[in-house]
C-alpha cells in the first residue's frame, strides 16, 4: 500500500519485448468500506506531489464511505457528449430502433453543441430556450423546434433516472404551438378521388420497382387497412391468412410502430384480390418491394396521372400516409364507434384518432345543424308562454315592453287586435260581465260579497319613471282570480 510505478511490457520496433517503468506515480490503497484494492494513477512524476495526491484520494474514499461526498460529482465533470453516447446505448438496449436512437442523439448533440455546453453543470434552461428560438428564426417549423427540445429534455430525464444528476434543469420548458405553423398537413382523399386513383394507376407503367397493378393493389390495401409504408414493405404471402370466417393480415412486431404484433381484418373483396395476386409468389417473397422513403414520390406521380392535386387549395398534402388518413376518416364517416376506429388504427389514445387522422368536410359538419330546432315557425302561443304577456317582448332587463294597455274608460281600443283571443279580451275590457248570482241560494259563485253593479273597474296604473310597464289588471296579474270573478266567462 502506497506509491509505486508499475512495470509496463511493450514491444520495440523489432518486435522484442521490452520492460520499463513509467515516470508517472501510481497509488495503491484499500477502500475503507468495501475493502477492495484501488489502483489509481496520481498523474504526476514528482514523488512529493504523488504522496499528497495519494493522501487526498484516501481521504476522499473515507468521506465517500461516510456519505460526505456528492455522489454526482464524478458525473458533473464528465463531458456531456460521453453521457449522450451512454444514453444512445441505453435507448437501443431498451428496444428503440437504431434509426430513431440515432435521430435522438443527433438532435441532443446539436443542442449541446449549439449552446456550447461542456459538462452537466453548464446545462441552462435559458440558453436552451434561446437556441430553440434561433432554430425558429432560421425558418424551422414549430414541430421541428419541438423535436429538438424534446430530445434534450428526454436526455435530461434519463440522466436523473440513471442517478447521474439530482434534478432536470430543462424539464419545465415548453414547446411551440404546432397548430400555428403547419408545414405539411395531410388530407383525406374523397371516395371519387380514391376510385379514380386506383383505376388510373392500374394502367400505369412500372415506377419505383412496382408495376401499375401492384401499386393499385398497394394503395387499396392501405386505404382499407391503414397500414404504414414500412409495414407494407415487410409483408409476404405468409403474412396473409384466408382460412376461417374472417381473412386477416399480420404485421410482425419488428416492423410495427408500437413494436407489437397485430392482426388487421380484411374485407372479402380485398382478400380475394390479394389471394389471386400472390398465387405466383413464394412464401418468403416480398409482396411490395417499393423503394424506401419513396412512397410520397410514388403516390405523387400517380396522383398527377389521375388528375388529382397533390396539394389542394388549403395547402394540405396527399402523400402515401394520406391513404392512412383516408382509411380512418372513412371509418368516421361510416358511423364506426370511435373505440373501434382507435383499435383498427392501432393508436394509443382516442385523441390521436379523432383529432389528427379524422377529417370532416365543411358540408358534413354543416349537415349537423339540421339537428337544431326550427326557430322560424314559432307559434303565437309559444311566444305568449315565453314572454308571459300577449304582444310583449322582453327587454335587456328581462321586463316586457310594447304592451298596449286598456284605457281607463273601458273602451274597446285598449289592446291591439292580434286574433280572436285578444278580441275577446277587448270585449271584456269594454263591457265586463256581472258576476252570476245563485238566486236560490242567495250566494254568488264568484264575488258574492259584492253587490250587483258594484264591480270595480280594473284600471292600470301609470307607467313608472323607470320606463318599465306595470299593470294591476287582473287579466294579466292574476288570470285565475279574474276568471272566478267573471264566473268563468272571461275567455
Amino acid at each position: 500500500m502506497g506509491l509505486y510505478r508499475p512495470t509496463v511490457t511493450r514491444r520495440d520496433k523489432k518486435g522484442h519485448k521490452v520492460r520499463r517503468k513509467p515516470s508517472v506515480w501510481w497509488g495503491l490503497f484499500r477502500h475503507p468500506r468495501t475493502g477492495d484494492q484501488i489502483r489509481q494513477s496520481l498523474k504526476t512524476t514528482d514523488k512529493n506531489a504523488a504522496e499528497l495526491a495519494l493522501s487526498e484520494a484516501i481521504r476522499n474514499s473515507h468521506r465517500e464511505s461516510a456519505g460526505l461526498v456528492n455522489p454526482y460529482e464524478k458525473h458533473f465533470v464528465r463531458p456531456l457528449t460521453g453521457h449522450i453516447g451512454d444514453w444512445h446505448t441505453a435507448l437501443i438496449a431498451k428496444g428503440t430502433t437504431e434509426k430513431h436512437a440515432n435521430l435522438l442523439r443527433m438532435r441532443a448533440t446539436a443542442v449541446v453543441t449549439g449552446c456550447r455546453f461542456k459538462c452537466w453543470t453548464d446545462l441552462s434552461a435559458s440558453r436552451v430556450q434561446s437556441f430553440i428560438g434561433t432554430l425558429r428564426d432560421d425558418d424551422k417549423s414549430h414541430q421541428t423546434c419541438n423535436f429538438y427540445l424534446q430530445a434534450i429534455k428526454q436526455f435530461a430525464r434519463w440522466m436523473v433516472a440513471d442517478r447521474r444528476a439530482p434534478h432536470n434543469p430543462v424539464g419545465h420548458l415548453q414547446g411551440f404551438n404546432v397548430r400555428t405553423d403547419r408545414r405539411h398537413d395531410r388530407r383525406a382523399l374523397s371516395t371519387n378521388e380514391l376510385r379514380r386513383l386506383l383505376t388510373v394507376t392500374s394502367a400505369q407503367p412500372k415506377r419505383f420497382l412496382l408495376d401499375g397493378a401492384a401499386r393499385s393493389l398497394l394503395y387499396r390495401l392501405v386505404a382499407e387497412t391503414g397500414l404504414r409504408a414500412e409495414e407494407c414493405r415487410s409483408l409476404t404471402p405468409q403474412s396473409f391468412h384466408f382460412e376461417g370466417q374472417h381473412s386477416r393480415v399480420t404485421v410482425e412486431a419488428a416492423y410495427a410502430k408500437n413494436r407489437r404484433e397485430c392482426e388487421i381484418p380484411l374485407r372479402p373483396e380485398l382478400a380475394a384480390r390479394i389471394k389471386d395476386w400472390m398465387s405466383g409468389l413464394w412464401d418468403t417473397d416480398r409482396m411490395f418491394r417499393f423503394s424506401k422513403d419513396k412512397g410520397a414520390a410514388m403516390v405523387r406521380a400517380d396522383l398527377e396521372a389521375a388528375g388529382i392535386d397533390y396539394v389542394d387549395s388549403s395547402g394540405r398534402y396527399a402523400d402515401f400516409h394520406s391513404l392512412r388518413h383516408t382509411f380512418i376518416t372513412n371509418l368516421a364517416r361510416g358511423g364506426v364507434h370511435p373505440k373501434d376506429a382507435q383499435t383498427l388504427a392501432r393508436h394509443s389514445t382516442i385523441n390521436l384518432t379523432m383529432d389528427r387522422y379524422t377529417h370532416r368536410a365543411l358540408a358534413e359538419v354543416a349537415n349537423a345543424l339540421s339537428a337544431l330546432p326550427d326557430l322560424s315557425d314559432e307559434t303565437e302561443a309559444e311566444r305568449t308562454r315565453a314572454t308571459g304577456t300577449y304582444g310583449a317582448t322582453p327587454d335587456d332587463s328581462g321586463c316586457c315592453t310594447n304592451v298596449v294597455l286598456a284605457p281607463q274608460n273601458g273602451g274597446s281600443q285598449g289592446l291591439a287586435d292580434d286574433g280572436g283571443l285578444l278580441g275577446k279580451m277587448n270585449d271584456v275590457t269594454a263591457t265586463p260581465p256581472k258576476p252570476q248570482t245563485d238566486t236560490a241560494q242567495g250566494v254568488s259563485d264568484g264575488n258574492s260579497r259584492k253587490k250587483a253593479g258594484a264591480v270595480k273597474e280594473f284600471t292600470p296604473k301609470q307607467q313608472p319613471a323607470t320606463g318599465r310597464t306595470r299593470t294591476d289588471d287582473l287579466r294579466f296579474t292574476k288570470p285565475l282570480l279574474c276568471q272566478l270573478s267573471y264566473g268563468g266567462n272571461m275567455f
